[in-house]
């Protein structure tokens, strides 16, 4: 498998050295030619290696670009038993305040709470019977502190079964635990979205159930930033259940629960994107060899699916990854229909996603009536179209400073700069959707507001100085 090793800036910009595997020392490519051959692999690197990502388009300061990942502290041992009884007399007492202080005072020696004290403080933000805000910030203040003193150390057992003890009383967040998946999905506030829960507590809950998944997830980014070089030992991989062959491919349960949140209505956006942080890992480890991508790929698109229009439009609005969402979009377009293609052009149907296969084959292409009604599958489609250009554009672009690096081949660039054909194609659909009495009126102006910014976008494209 294919992999980069580090980077170098030059005069000739920035260079990756890629390596067919382990043993091999690799080979510089510019970053051009790294982007036009394997956008997957840079993807995987920059995300691997920078902390500060933004999730549409790859950035770092070439100054500030730092390739490790800096912790206070990642040397921490379990805490000895005087210390564990300590903290354990005073969550009895609900003493709070007292823990938090111990907790803090046994980290300064590098010692950090064992596994059951770590769920109670969890169980903390999230307990009904716990109504003082300070103490619920709290507990999520030191279970962050504990993650930056100990790395994921403290952490590598908290999910494991046979580690969960009801004698222990960790708190009613774990008295019926099952697995993984099946806890966060029981997180999301199915109940939150009647109207029978005061509007103080539903945004209190909300707030609170934030907070417990920002910290659950911030501890898998951490984890896997800080095993970057041996993703096999990642915490986030231990839950995902092994198969027969080297891949995990048993994901179904785990892509229901990352799509779970999206169907309620209401839902936060906060807890949406802490999906999609979640999403984006286990996507990671998919790029990095370790679950299978077409296995993530056909559940995903099983899943979504399932979701009505702006359910749909709000999952590949938040995604994190462009070149898996290429991938997720390539497969959903071939699952349309393909009887206006060519012969010649359906031959290429199997081919990697390109500029020429988008314009030339799927702008032919049109949806299926057999789920939806005709306006929201027409909507659905061109959505679909709008999303898939926007983000192959954009998983072939990455910004350093103020250099641009681009991974479109001569062929494609060429299409660029000739925007009038991709323009053409665009106001083709636009009077095709005019000409259709059937299309609800609404949904044809939202249609046709998408083709607009999609136009927007192609002409921007002819303003980028890339290298």
């Amino acid at each position: 498998m294919v992999f980069i090793s580090r980077h170098e800036f030059s005069e000739n910009g920035l260079s990756y050295v890629l390596c067919a595997s382990p043993s091999d020392k690799g080979k510089f490519v510019s970053a051009n030619e790294a982007l036009k051959t394997n956008p997957e692999v840079v993807e995987l690197y920059e995300k691997l290696n920078n902390n500060n990502n933004n999730n549409n388009i790859f950035t770092y300061d070439d100054d500030n670009h730092n390739d490790t990942f800096s912790m206070k502290n990642t040397f921490s041992m379990k805490m000895p038993h005087y210390y564990k009884s300590m903290i354990e007399n005073c969550l009895e007492e609900n003493h709070y305040v007292a823990t938090f202080d111990l907790i803090e005072a046994f980290q300064t020696k590098n010692y950090h709470p064992v596994e059951e004290q770590i769920r109670r403080l969890m169980d903390i933000i999230v307990n009904d019977q716990v109504e003082n805000m300070e103490i619920i910030t709290g507990a999520y203040r030191v279970l962050q502190h504990i993650l930056q003193t100990s790395g994921t150390t403290a952490f590598q057992k908290i999910w494991e079964i046979d580690h969960v003890d009801p004698e222990q009383k960790p708190g009613p967040l774990w008295n019926e635990y099952t697995d993984f998946w099946n806890f966060i999905e029981q997180l999301i506030p199915h109940q939150l979205s009647t109207d029978k829960v005061e509007t103080v507590k539903k945004v209190e809950r909300v707030e609170r159930i934030v907070m417990l998944l920002d910290h659950i997830v911030g501890v898998f980014e951490t984890d896997i930033q800080l095993k970057k070089g041996n993703l096999g030992n990642s915490i986030l991989l231990s839950l995902i259940p092994k198969g027969y062959g080297r891949l995990r491919t048993n994901i179904k349960g785990l892509v229901q629960t990352l799509t779970s949140a999206f169907h309620v209505n209401n839902i936060s956006i906060e807890i949406i994107r802490i999906f999609q942080r979640l999403l984006g890992q286990i996507i990671l480890l998919s790029l990095s060899g370790h679950i299978c991508p077409d296995s993530l790929k056909t559940e995903l698109y099983i899943q979504i699916n399932k979701l009505d229009p702006f359910q749909f439009q709000l999952f590949l609005q938040t995604m994190t990854s462009n070149t898996f969402k290429c991938k997720l979009l390539d497969h959903a377009l071939k699952d349309t229909n393909l009887t206006q293609i060519s012969r010649q052009n359906k031959n290429s149907l199997n081919c990697p996603v390109d500029l020429l296969k988008i314009t030339q084959i799927y702008f032919d292409s049109s949806p299926y009536y057999k789920i939806s009604t005709k306006s929201s599958a027409t909507w659905r489609h061109i959505f679909i179209l709008c999303s898939l250009l926007q983000s192959y554009i954009q998983s072939k672009i990455l910004r350093v400073g103020d250099k641009i690096y681009s991974g479109l081949d001569d062929d494609e660039i060429n299409l660029i700069n000739n925007s009038n054909e991709i323009n053409e194609r665009i106001n083709e659909l636009v009077d095709s959707l005019n000409e259709d009495e059937d299309i609800n009126p609404d949904l044809k102006k939202r249609t046709k507001f998408l083709l607009d910014l999609l136009k927007i976008d192609v002409n921007r494209l002819k303003e980028l100085d890339t290298q």
